[in-house]
């Protein structure tokens, strides 16, 4: 169950992370175009040879695509380091968090339906814990100050939370 928890936690925060970082880079990269080609339309009315002006727009928007994309792609790495980071250090949380589930299924009443009642009630129990950890966790995460020498993606307990 924690293996599952972990996977599709990390699975969510992946492409929230991809979907985040590429609407960023599309609208800088936007956003360095339209810089050059204001500069261009400026040089342009300043009676600068359009030539020119296509030349150093075009080896201004290679270079600024280029910079962003790389920029981008390193800070898509640090993301995902931070976040498998993170997801690591959640994992004896959770795994915490679980025992009772399994505990608590040890006492399902036998006799017919056995299986179905022990089904439910894990079924509930996990429902809880993975609700009360999700919850915790984007608190904490929220909440707790940012360190200033790591990247901030230490996962910092606030306090305790009870199943």
């Amino acid at each position: 169950m924690e293996k599952e928890f972990s996977t599709e936690w990390q699975s969510v925060l992946d492409s929230t992370i991809k979907k985040l970082l590429t609407d960023a880079e599309k609208t800088i990269t936007q956003l360095s175009t339209s810089t050059a080609q204001s500069f261009a339309v400026t040089l342009r009315s300043n009676s600068v040879d359009a030539a020119r002006i296509q030349q150093m727009l075009n080896t201004a928007n290679r270079s600024g695509i280029s910079a962003v994309k790389a920029s981008f792609t390193a800070m898509s790495a640090l993301a995902v380091n931070a976040q498998r980071d993170l997801s690591r250090e959640l994992l004896p949380a959770v795994k915490a968090k679980m025992k009772s589930s399994y505990h608590a299924t040890v006492n399902v009443p036998r006799g017919g339906g056995t299986f179905d009642r022990y089904v439910c009630l894990y079924n509930s129990r996990i429902s809880l814990c993975i609700r009360v950890l999700t919850t915790h966790t984007t608190y904490t995460l929220i909440l707790t100050p940012q360190d200033e020498g790591g990247h901030g993606n230490s996962f910092q307990s606030s306090g305790s939370v009870y199943v």
